[in-house]
């Protein structure tokens, strides 16, 4: 895990400011800057769909999310394929082939990976009905 230095502590902050206040373009331009210090693409993009999200646009929320969820599959990222998969399942979005793709990746020894992913079924299962 990345420890954050002084510099990135306060573009978080300054991050929720504008996002509190729906202030969009600051808000993407403060995430843009912080997205600098981002090594992982997956990570940039989910925070892109985070800030899009919180700014109540769901369908560029939902591409960021797609992107990170791409990259998250390159980098064969289990735990984030299931946060993005869980993030899309709460957007009320189909997502069947998330699911396929994250199931696909699970180490099916692993409890919490299973308890999470049997989570999310269940979330998308009710969906649909």
């Amino acid at each position: 895990m990345q420890c954050l230095n002084s510099s990135q502590s306060l573009a978080w902050f300054n991050l929720f400011e504008p996002i509190s206040k729906k202030e969009r373009e600051r808000a993407l331009f403060c995430s843009r800057l912080l997205s600098h210090s981002l090594k992982s693409e997956s990570f940039r993009e989910q925070i892109f769909g985070d800030v899009y999200l919180s700014l109540d646009e769901v369908d560029l929320a939902l591409s960021s999310y797609n992107r990170a969820f791409t990259a998250l599959l390159q980098e064969n990222n289990v735990y984030g394929l299931l946060v993005i998969t869980n993030k899309i399942v709460n957007l009320k979005q189909p997502c069947k082939n998330y699911i396929e793709s994250a199931n696909s990746k699970i180490d099916k020894k692993n409890r919490s990976h299973m308890l999470f992913f049997n989570e999310i079924i269940k979330k998308e299962k009710s969906l649909t009905i």
